[in-house]
């Protein structure tokens, strides 16, 4: 059985103005009419109308559907698939950030079966009947989710849970990475996609399944965002910290669809469903700890992580050892260089800990992640995120 070590099928297009090449892209595919999915506040923005000008110099027509909200809620999905399929729109473009790429991802797929799309959240069985789904052009306002290159799709259901859909088949024919679109991006927008663009490069290489290539792609892309980061934030009209941002967090995408995520993620889904926390501060409080646990499995490769971060380890260390010393080495970062406010700020409730912690051990990405964890061992853990 042939046994793929690394896949990519999206085509990329970087660098500034290049959204201005989107007509060209619809003209080159042969599609006559676009579904333009994006929100209300990309349209404000003025950044929808630079999509919109180069759809018309192509004389491509188009539907604007600017309802989508944060958290990709599936309701939007159905919705905009019916729109989609009223207008006579032959392809979509994703306009916006993970919750807009995602859930246009989610029509995309709607195109071509059968909803409603909760159903395909089922697992592996449902997941491998899904068939190509071509006809997506992702263009991310946000450095961060890196859903222009990945496999997945979060969506969440009407309780506000985040469930996942996998398939090579979802990812999107073409991805335009304009870092002229991140200028106007606000710091605290920036800081989380940014961490969570960290988050998929650092838990891609602190995986139970890595392969060569992905764990040099994995930790030379952490490296970009720990360097460019912390200057994107520093200078608001830096074009070059925002490109290499923009390519790191589709790196971090890519490898999401190679190897996946490690229960990191599922700390975070499970903290976004319960308290409304933003993704990427989800993944920034959750990575410190989760690393520390894993460490005992990975040593060597949570040293490399370290290293990243500037750790100096004599080489003597325990697996122990080394876990706890990354581990301050990641919330020295994220609270020192990037000044995130402490978790505890946030809104929670302590009472529903022992819940949540058996909800992580349900959460996908608990399958790929190198040690195993049971319910005592996660609420510790979410104790720890939370100390």
């Amino acid at each position: 059985m042939l046994k793929y070590i690394l896949r990519q099928s999206v085509r990329i297009l970087l660098g500034a103005g290049t959204v201005g090449q989107v007509g060209e892209i619809i003209e080159s595919i042969g599609k006559k009419k676009v579904f333009l999915a994006t929100d209300k506040g990309i349209v404000k923005a003025g950044i929808a109308d630079k999509v919109i000008a180069s759809l018309k110099n192509h004389k491509i027509d188009y539907f604007l559907f600017d309802e989508i909200l944060p958290d990709a809620p599936a309701r939007f999905a159905e919705q905009g698939y019916e729109l989609l399929k009223k207008e006579n729109c032959d392809c979509a473009i994703a306009l916006g950030g993970g919750s807009t790429i995602d859930t246009t991802k989610a029509i995309n797929l709607l195109r071509y079966h059968e909803g409603p799309i909760l159903k395909y959240t089922a697992g592996p069985p449902v997941w491998e009947t899904i068939k190509p789904c071509p006809g997506l052009i992702a263009i991310p306002t946000t450095a961060g989710t890196g859903s222009e290159m990945s496999d997945g799709i979060i969506i969440s259901d009407e309780s506000h849970k985040k469930l996942t859909i996998l398939s090579q088949n979802l990812m999107p024919e073409y991805s335009v990475l304009d870092p002229e679109l991140l200028l106007g991006v606000p710091p605290q927008i920036l800081v989380s996609t940014g961490l969570d663009a960290l988050s998929h490069l650092v838990e891609t290489f602190l995986i139970k399944y890595t392969t060569p290539m992905t764990e040099i792609i994995s930790l030379a892309g952490a490296k970009v965002v720990l360097k460019w980061l912390p200057i994107a934030l520093d200078n608001p009209t830096d074009l070059e910290s925002r490109s290499n941002l923009m390519c790191a967090s589709a790196l971090g995408g890519w490898m999401l669809a190679n190897v996946c995520a490690n229960s990191g993620h599922s700390f975070a889904h499970v903290m976004g469903s319960e308290f409304g926390m933003a993704h990427g501060f989800g993944c920034a409080y959750a990575m410190p700890v989760v690393t520390e646990f894993n460490a005992v499995a990975i040593p060597e490769r949570t040293k490399k992580v370290g290293e990243a971060y500037g750790v100096k380890f004599a080489g003597n260390e325990s697996p122990e050892k080394i876990g706890a010393m990354v581990y301050e080495a990641m919330v020295k970062f994220r609270d020192e260089t990037l000044k995130l406010k402490k978790i505890k700020e946030f809104p929670y409730h302590e009472s529903k800990f022992d819940e949540m912690a058996g909800l992580v051990l349900k959460e996908a990405f608990q399958f790929f992640n190198p040690r195993d964890m049971d319910k005592d061992q996660a609420l510790a853990l979410l104790k720890k995120i939370y100390i």
